[in-house]
């Protein structure tokens, strides 16, 4: 993992910690405004955050993200706007179905991984499939 992707890790991490439960100050500080519960607040202002852990582990599973080696502008653009689609419609999504509808999430995520499983499954076997013995 290159350094800057693991320093914008920590970095994202560090600013999800204010706004989530336990800590949660600035949702604690936004429930006292608000005059309401300090922990739905701050499961509310997570479910709202939930697109800034994603962005925190694009870095390290995307490398290509921090425009390291990247030398053609329309590469770095395409970069750019597919991160920003998946983050986009990851957010939304999390936001869209909250927690009346938790459990449609648990079926979807569990579809998503078993698609991603198996179309991992059949790439590594069409991979050595492929390769000379």
């Amino acid at each position: 993992v290159p350094i800057m992707a693991a320093h914008l890790f920590c970095f994202y991490f560090g600013i999800l910690a204010d706004d989530t439960p336990p800590v949660g100050l600035a949702a604690y500080a936004a429930a006292a405004i608000a005059k309401s519960p300090p922990i739905p607040t701050g499961i509310q202002g997570f479910l709202y955050d939930i697109r800034t852990a994603m962005i925190a582990f694009m870095f390290i599973f995307n490398h290509d993200l921090i425009l390291h080696n990247i030398n053609s502008w329309g590469l770095a653009i395409l970069i750019f706007l597919t991160a920003c689609i998946g983050n986009f419609a990851f957010g939304y999504s999390a936001q869209f179905l909250g927690l009346e509808n938790k459990y449609i999430m648990y079926v979807v995520g569990s579809v998503i991984f078993g698609f991603i499983y198996f179309n991992q499954v059949r790439r590594r076997k069409n991979e050595s499939q492929m390769a000379p013995a």
